[in-house]
């Protein structure tokens, strides 16, 4: 499959009520929304209204060469979904440019623990105490190399990644409180 390096496209999507539906659309919704109930734990407390599916060219060629260098260092490729929050507008600059590592390419918003990189951890709700927008980015990562490539974060489910390329944006997932909770 090859990209276009300048395409970028960002597809809003509602759920559907059509579980038969095998459309495209409504399978990449799924993957979403699943990942995010999945990851929660199963609270409940939460809904997903919308999903945003990010296809950017110049990212989407990063990561996969990110992830053939990995492969050609025989670094492990054990890909995974993460959650990450941040800042409304902060969100709107990671789906087109990409992410940058706190405290080089951008200001530090909440410290660097762990050491300096892009936070992002497995479960929905850390990234969600980081904002208040109402919105999570859900990446695929390539993790790598433990203490070379990243640093676990407090526990094993964060990480703290040194390089952006190492990270593709895939999904904006917009969710709300439940009432009657």
């Amino acid at each position: 499959m090859t990209f276009q390096s300048d395409y970028f496209d960002v597809k809003s999507l509602r759920p559907s009520r059509d579980l038969a539906s095998s459309r495209l659309d409504d399978l990449l919704f799924r993957e979403a929304e699943s990942q995010f109930y999945r990851m929660c734990g199963g609270t409940g407390r939460f809904r997903v209204v919308q999903v945003d599916v990010v296809n950017n060219g110049n990212l989407n060629i990063r990561y996969r060469k990110t992830k053939e260098r990995f492969r050609t260092e025989k670094k492990p490729l054990l890909e995974r979904f993460v959650f990450h929050g941040t800042k409304s507008d902060a969100v709107d600059s990671i789906i087109r440019e990409g992410f940058k590592i706190g405290g080089k390419d951008v200001a530090v918003e909440h410290g660097t623990a762990y050491g300096k990189g892009v936070y992002t951890a497995e479960d929905p709700s850390t990234a969600m105490s980081y904002t208040s927008s109402g919105r999570v980015l859900l990446s695929r990562i390539i993790p790598g190399q433990k203490d070379v490539d990243y640093n676990v974060g407090g526990s094993e489910h964060v990480f703290v990644l040194k390089t952006s390329e190492q990270l593709l944006p895939q999904y904006v997932v917009h969710y709300e409180l439940k009432i009657n909770y």
